[in-house]
C-alpha cells in the first residue's frame, strides 16, 4: 500500500509556487484501489480539496494530478497568480510604496510579483505585473510586465514616471505615467558587480532594494547583494560612490573606500548632495557628506550576531544606539529623519542626533497571534516587519507593515492609522520573515 506523500512544491521553490500535500484518504476492501485527498495550497487561487484515484502506481497520482490542475488553470509552473479572473488584489508582502500627484499609492509586493494601487477609499487595483516571478514586457504596458520581487518605488525628478526596483531580476525599471510603458534605465539582468563609467543599462546590479531621486534626476541605488551604492547621472552614467567590499570599516575616510554591508535603502540629504545610507547587514545608518566622508549616524551594530544590533537608546544619541536591520529610511528635514527599524518592528526617528520610537511595541508575534484569530485585524496593536516609507505631504508617514499584509499612515499628530488591511480571511503564506534576495554575493 502506498504511504502518505509530502508536500511537494511545483515551481522553482518556495515563493511563488503551488504546496501539494496527498494523504491516503481510505482503501476499498478487497481492491488495490487507493483514494487520496489532494490538498492544493496556492497563492494564486482558493485552496481546493480533490479526490483523486490511484491504481498502484504512485506516477499516476501525480499525472493525473498535474492534468486535473492545469485544467482548473490553479497554477502556471514558476509562477504566481496569472489570470487576474482568478485572484482578487489583496496584499502577500507589500513592501515599497509611493504616492502619486493624485493622491492614490502605489505598493509594491515581492510575494505577489505586482504593483498595486490604493485609492483614497480604500481600494485595493491591479496596476503592474503579471504575477510572474520572471523578467518580461519592456516597451509594454505596465500590466504586461513581469517583475521578480519588485521592492522599493519611488517618483522621478519631474514627477511624470515611477521608478521600480526589480530586485530579483537586478534592474532599475520605469514607468511612464502618462503611457503606462515600462522600459529598463539600470542593470543588464546580470547580478555582478560591472559596468562602472559606462551606460547603467550595461552595467550588473545585484539585487538592488532601493532608490533615491534629487530635483536634477540623479539617481542612487543600494546595489544591496554588492555591498555599494551606485550613482546614476542625468546622462546615463553609472558610477560606484560608496562601499568596496561587504564589511564595516571606512569612517572618518572616503566612502568609495569604505566597507558596507547589505545596503537596503538609501535617501538624499536636505542639500541633495550629501545621502545617507541604511547598512542593514551591520544594523547602521551612516552617511555621505558632499564631499565623500562616510561617518555613522545611528547604530553601534554589526550584525545581527553581534552584540551591537538589537534595540536600545531610545531619548539618547543615536551613535549610542541598537538597530536591527533597517529596510529603509526618509529625510523629512535638515537634522531629521525617519528609519524602519524593521528586525525590532518598530518606526524610529533621529532628530538633531537623537533617536526616538514612533510606532511599533516592538512585539511582533502579538500581532501575528491577532492576525490569525482577531474577530477584528483593526485591534493589531503592534507593527511586524516595516518595510518601506514614504514621507506624506502634510509632514505624515506612509508605511508598509510588511508582517501585518497592511498599509499604514503615522499622522503628522503621531497617530498610526490603517489604510489598508488585508482581510482575515484571505489565505496567508507562512514565511514571515525578512526576504533575503535569491541571488547571493557575486564576488
Amino acid at each position: 500500500m502506498a504511504g502518505p506523500h509530502d508536500w511537494h512544491k511545483w515551481g522553482p521553490g518556495g515563493r511563488g509556487s503551488c504546496r501539494i500535500m496527498a494523504t491516503p484518504a481510505r482503501q476499498e476492501p478487497r481492491s488495490p484501489t487507493i483514494f487520496y485527498l489532494i490538498m492544493i495550497k496556492s497563492y494564486c487561487v482558493r485552496p481546493r480539496i480533490l479526490l483523486i484515484r490511484e491504481t498502484m502506481r504512485v506516477t499516476q497520482l501525480w499525472q493525473t494530478l498535474l492534468l486535473t490542475l492545469l485544467t482548473l488553470n490553479a497554477i502556471t509552473l514558476g509562477s504566481r497568480g496569472n489570470a487576474e479572473e482568478e485572484v482578487a488584489p489583496t496584499l502577500l508582502a507589500p513592501n515599497g510604496i509611493v504616492r502619486l500627484l493624485d493622491g492614490n499609492l502605489l505598493i509594491s509586493d515581492i510575494e505577489s510579483n505586482r504593483i498595486l494601487q490604493l485609492d483614497a477609499t480604500g481600494r485595493l487595483t491591479f496596476w503592474g505585473g503579471t504575477g510572474q516571478a520572471s523578467f518580461s514586457g519592456d516597451g509594454k504596458h505596465v500590466s504586461k510586465a513581469a517583475f521578480n520581487a519588485p521592492n522599493d518605488l519611488k517618483l522621478d525628478a519631474a514627477h511624470n514616471a515611477v521608478l521600480i526596483a526589480d530586485s530579483n531580476n537586478h534592474r532599475i525599471r520605469k514607468v511612464d505615467l502618462a503611457t503606462l510603458t515600462i522600459t529598463t534605465v539600470a542593470g543588464s539582468g546580470a547580478s555582478e558587480w560591472s559596468g562602472d563609467h559606462g551606460p547603467a543599462i550595461q552595467a550588473g546590479l545585484n539585487n538592488p532594494q532601493g532608490i533615491a531621486v534629487d530635483p536634477l534626476g540623479n539617481l542612487l541605488v543600494a546595489d544591496t547583494y554588492n555591498h555599494i551604492v551606485r550613482r546614476i547621472g542625468i546622462d546615463g552614467i553609472i558610477t560606484t560612490v560608496a562601499g568596496s567590499a561587504a564589511g564595516l570599516s571606512g569612517d572618518g575616510g572616503p566612502a568609495a573606500s569604505a566597507q558596507i554591508s547589505l545596503p537596503t535603502a538609501v535617501a538624499f540629504g536636505s542639500d541633495n548632495l550629501s545621502f545617507y545610507i541604511s547598512d542593514s547587514g551591520n544594523s547602521r545608518i551612516r552617511h555621505v557628506s558632499s564631499d565623500g566622508i562616510m561617518e555613522t549616524v545611528c547604530g553601534i551594530g554589526k550584525g545581527s550576531d553581534d552584540a551591537g544590533a538589537g534595540f536600545s537608546g531610545d531619548g539618547d544619541l543615536a551613535t549610542k544606539a541598537k538597530i536591527l536591520s533597517a529596510l529603509d529610511l526618509a529625510v523629512a528635514s535638515p537634522n531629521f529623519f525617519y528609519f524602519s527599524d524593521s528586525g525590532n518592528h518598530r518606526i524610529r526617528c533621529v532628530v538633531h542626533g537623537i533617536v526616538l520610537s514612533v510606532a511599533g511595541s516592538g512585539h511582533p508575534s502579538a500581532a501575528a497571534k491577532k492576525l490569525a484569530n482577531a474577530d477584528k485585524v483593526e485591534s493589531i496593536p503592534t507593527l511586524f516587519v516595516p518595510a518601506k516609507i514614504a514621507i506624506a505631504p502634510d509632514g505624515g508617514l506612509y508605511f508598509c507593515d510588511r508582517g501585518n499584509r497592511t498599509i499604514r499612515l503615522l499622522t503628522k499628530d503621531g497617530k498610526v492609522e490603517a489604510l489598508f488591511i488585508r482581510p482575515v480571511s484571505a489565505t496567508v503564506p507562512s514565511d514571515l520573515e525578512i526576504r533575503k534576495p535569491e541571488k547571493q554575493d557575486s564576488k
